[in-house]
């Protein structure tokens, strides 16, 4: 289970969740996570942000 908000957190649950662990990602309400507010990658305009990307290889997230 995850629920520290600070990047190294996040970062280690994306590294279990890519060995097969299942990740349980636990976010503040109606906020989420600070990663999902960071910018567009530098693919352009249609990119995936950083966040979003990180985020997307957990297996579970859990908004509390």
């Amino acid at each position: 289970m995850s629920a520290c908000p600070t990047p190294p957190a996040p970062l280690c649950a994306t590294f279990f969740g890519e060995f097969g662990a299942e990740v349980i990602k636990v976010e503040q309400p109606r906020v989420g996570d600070d990663l999902r507010r960071l910018g567009r990658s530098a693919d352009g305009p249609g990119g995936v942000s950083y966040g979003r990307a990180e985020l997307e290889r957990l297996r579970a997230r859990g908004v509390i």
